[in-house]
């Protein structure tokens, strides 16, 4: 009977103190303004990125790509958020909607003000993104080089046009 005891002190000290509970993280909150895209990125694993494989290219990719869209995005007048969490929230007025960043983990969150979120999952290159930027928001992405639908003569001088 009284190591029974001892175990349930024990149990309930360890408890107490937060010992083999799980920890709980708080969500971050983004307040919404004006039309905003939120990069998404999970939280490295302990050592994840210093092994050069899998996961540590997508986070380099993703960086590199949502750092090339934004300047062409700020110039559009989108605000672009980036946040390292598999789950977070976003609020427009007094309405909170939660977000869940899915397997992958990696991915854009399209909102505006009085509109329901879009969610692009993955790791996509600056163009795909403005693409579904240009579908969400209706607008137009003001790029250094406008000349974006170059024709594929133009590209490749002396190739076929189709």
């Amino acid at each position: 009977m009284k190591s029974c005891l001892r175990f349930l002190a024990l149990t309930l000290a360890l408890q107490a103190i937060g010992f083999g509970q799980p920890k709980h993280e708080q969500k971050q909150v983004i307040q919404i303004h004006q039309a905003t895209v939120i990069s998404f990125e999970p939280p490295p694993k302990p050592g994840e990125l210093e092994n050069g494989e899998g996961h540590s290219e997508a986070y380099n990719d993703f960086a590199y790509y949502v750092n090339l869209a934004e300047e062409p995005l700020s110039r559009s007048g989108i605000e672009i958020r980036s946040v390292l969490a598999r789950e977070f929230a976003v609020r427009d007025g007094n309405r909170i909607r939660t977000i869940k960043a899915g397997k992958g983990g990696f991915g854009d969150c399209m909102v505006a003000p009085g509109k329901v979120p879009r969610m692009e999952f993955g790791v996509m290159i600056d163009q795909d993104l403005f693409d579904a930027v240009r579908k969400y928001f209706g607008i137009a992405i003001q790029q250094k080089n406008e000349k974006i639908a170059a024709t594929r003569s133009e590209l490749l001088p002396g190739a076929p046009v189709r």
